[in-house]
């Protein structure tokens, strides 16, 4: 893994103290270039992510955990009248589900970034928790 420095990356990538970039099948955006910053990973249409969703920078400037991978699924297909013809069950239209599910894990990860800015300014007797909002409801 690279280290946490945005140093390495070109300025066009820098935005708005975010960073995105590339994993097979999907991508990675980053909340910062400091100890403490957030990447979150997620997947294409198509794609299942297996591995942790968030990685925090550490004080050694690596990423904890390891890198996630974004894993080639089979999508069920269906036909107008939402017949599957596909193997897997329910059938699900695409775009309309995939569009919340997104919508959600933006959402979860504002959330997220907002509770670790909160721990901070509140110091070490916060009760806001250390770890991410769950997910799975999705």
């Amino acid at each position: 893994d690279k280290n946490c420095s945005l140093r390495d990356l070109s300025p066009s990538l820098v935005e708005e103290n975010r960073v995105c970039g590339s994993v097979s099948g999907g991508g990675v955006c980053y909340s910062g270039d400091s100890v403490g910053s957030v990447a979150v990973y997620f997947c294409d249409d198509g794609y299942s992510l297996e591995g942790d969703t968030t990685r925090e920078c550490l004080s050694s400037g690596l990423w904890n955990g390891t890198t996630p991978q974004c894993v080639e699924t089979e999508e069920c297909i269906c036909d107008d009248t939402g017949s599957s013809s596909g193997v897997n069950e329910p059938a699900v239209v695409g775009s309309i589900v995939c569009s919340l599910a997104i919508g959600v894990l933006l959402g979860v990860v504002g959330l997220y970034l907002i509770q670790r800015v909160r721990a901070r300014m509140s110091g070490p007797t916060s009760s806001l928790s250390p770890s991410p909002p769950s997910t799975s409801h999705l």
